[in-house]
């Protein structure tokens, strides 16, 4: 399991710049012909609050049609969890 992280700045609003980090979890690859399934979770944090959205997806349920095993749920959001702890005073 490897995470990517990348921060991002996002665009210029009153009071100053934006700012975002985005990680990205559990990245999922088939060797049998479908190649790269997506991430498992997708977690965007804004810097300046600490508001943020994990998104988390099924990468990993594999379906049997007819003869293949296919992943119909890849790249789907599974559930998500969002928070916006309270600002200080």
């Amino acid at each position: 399991m490897t995470t990517w992280v990348q921060h991002h700045i996002g665009e210029r609003v009153s009071g100053g710049v934006r700012r975002f980090g985005v990680k990205y979890r559990d990245g999922r690859y088939d060797r049998r012909g479908h190649g790269f399934l997506g991430f498992g979770a997708r977690i965007v944090t804004d810097l300046d609050t600490n508001a943020g959205t994990a998104t988390f997806y099924d990468n990993v349920t594999a379906v049997k049609v007819g003869g293949c095993e296919v992943y119909l749920f890849a790249n789907q959001v599974h559930r998500q969890w969002r928070w916006a702890p309270a600002l200080p005073q």
